[in-house]
């Protein structure tokens, strides 16, 4: 006695649902870069260092008006000094930390995702061009994985969106991922005629790896705690064995849902009868037998 479910049988990929391209907004050659592909990062961890000749001058500057923009607010509020030159002070202050702030961001560049780096577009020395290269650095998060598959006319019209979907990876051939169809396309590809399908899977999973084959199984049917025989045991359609007694008895059973290899049974045979799977074609009622191990 246990759940069974069945459904579509699809093949597909896994996919890191969140990605970040890193792409300074300045032109500048790579000083120093502090991780490799293939590194875990975190969010806020540095991972390279762009030559920028203007962040000395862009700081001390900043410094400069921040400075002078503490000691005008003090002026300000003890009433020494007008409105007009706080607002100016104050206003060159606000410019001179943005640009800084911008110069700063964009030379030393720091992660703004935890997750893995994929790729480095570039090497020390070179000089990197957001015109001419739009990513320097790729991250994916392996925190928020999804399975895509694509479906046929005919799995379009059986499925929906919050169906479940159970998935098995070779990394880890013995264990069920489960998940839940999040996204289907409304059209189908151009090319191959088929619905792009998305399942988001409900848990962080160390097997999962972007661009990993996937096997899954959309659940389109399900029986919860029924009684489960195997395939095997089913002969002529409705006839199952039943052993006791060291005889065969013949039964009529009324079957449910099936998968590949198992059948939930409404009727006919009972939770810890012992039916025969091997052997059992040309049997026949009160047939004699002898079951070896």
């Amino acid at each position: 006695r246990k759940d069974l479910y069945s459904g579509l049988s699809l093949s597909g990929r896994i996919e890191s649902d969140v990605y970040v391209n890193v792409s300074p907004a300045l032109a500048a050659k790579i000083e120093k870069i502090h991780v490799r592909e293939g590194s875990n990062v975190k969010k806020g961890d540095l991972l390279l260092e762009l030559q920028d000749l203007n962040l000395i001058q862009a700081e001390e500057n900043f410094r400069n008006l921040e400075r002078n923009y503490r000691r005008m607010s003090e002026l300000f509020r003890n009433d020494a000094v007008d409105q007009k030159s706080y607002e100016e002070i104050k206003s060159a202050y606000e410019v001179a930390k943005s640009a800084y702030e911008f110069t700063l961001e964009n030379t030393r560049v720091r992660a703004p995702i935890d997750g893995k780096i994929v790729s480095i577009a570039l090497k020390e020395g070179e000089t990197y061009n957001p015109m001419m290269l739009p990513a320097l650095v790729r991250i994916l998060s392996l925190n928020q994985m999804k399975a895509v598959t694509h479906l046929s006319d005919r799995d379009f019209l059986r499925t929906g969106v919050g169906m479940k979907a159970m998935i098995r990876v070779d990394a880890a051939p013995d264990e069920v991922i489960e998940g839940t169809i999040s996204f289907i396309s409304s059209e189908a590809d151009p090319f191959n005629g088929t619905f792009r399908c998305e399942i988001t899977i409900n848990r962080v999973h160390n097997a999962l790896r972007h661009n990993q084959f996937a096997r899954i199984i959309v659940t389109t049917d399900e029986a919860r705690d029924a009684v489960i025989i195997p395939q095997t045991a089913i002969v002529n359609g409705n006839i199952v064995y039943v052993v006791s007694d060291g005889k065969a008895h013949r039964r009529v059973v009324e079957t449910g849902i099936s998968s590949n290899d198992e059948v939930a049974v409404m009727s006919g045979v009972s939770e810890g009868d012992k039916v025969i799977i091997l052997g059992n074609v040309g049997l026949s009622d009160q047939y004699p037998v002898n079951i070896i191990e």
